[in-house]
């Protein structure tokens, strides 16, 4: 199971890179054909930049969300995406908009918190469940074979 679960990491690693590379190489050529002011252009670069970063943090937890599921442990997951969407977000977004009045920045900046939050979480518990279920997989062999 571990060595699936990092052969997948490597290559959704692989492919958010290169997911990121294409948004940050093409923010500008593709703005620029809807929007002709230069202000509107380097505001949507700037919300590129968050999304090519959320785009590595997504991916990187769905597939660890997914190893979790896969062992079994369905409850963590749904917990930990309760907190983020339903609590982290929603708190975060307002403090940063209504008491610090950042406006969208503050609705970009709470979704990169929670994303961060969310990536952390699930990356200390799919680490844990794979240790688990590893430590399960080589006791069940040792037993066979004694």
């Amino acid at each position: 199971m571990k060595e699936y679960v990092h052969l997948c990491l490597l290559v959704g690693a692989g492919v958010s890179i290169a997911l990121s590379a294409v948004y940050l190489l093409g923010a500008c050529p593709f703005y620029s054909m809807y929007f002709h002011d230069e202000e509107a252009i380097s505001q949507g670069i700037s919300y590129t930049y968050v999304a090519a970063a959320l785009t590595f943090l997504q991916i990187i937890r769905i597939i660890y969300v997914g190893a979790m599921r896969s062992m079994g442990e369905v409850k963590t997951p749904r917990r930990m995406a309760t907190l983020c969407v339903l609590v982290i977000s929603p708190s975060v977004a307002f403090i940063l908009t209504v008491i610090f009045s950042y406006g969208v920045w503050g609705i970009w900046a709470a979704s990169l918190v929670s994303q961060i939050c969310w990536f952390l979480m699930s990356c200390i518990k799919g680490r844990q469940c794979i240790a688990k279920v590893t430590a399960m997989e080589e006791q069940e062999s040792s037993e066979k074979t004694e």
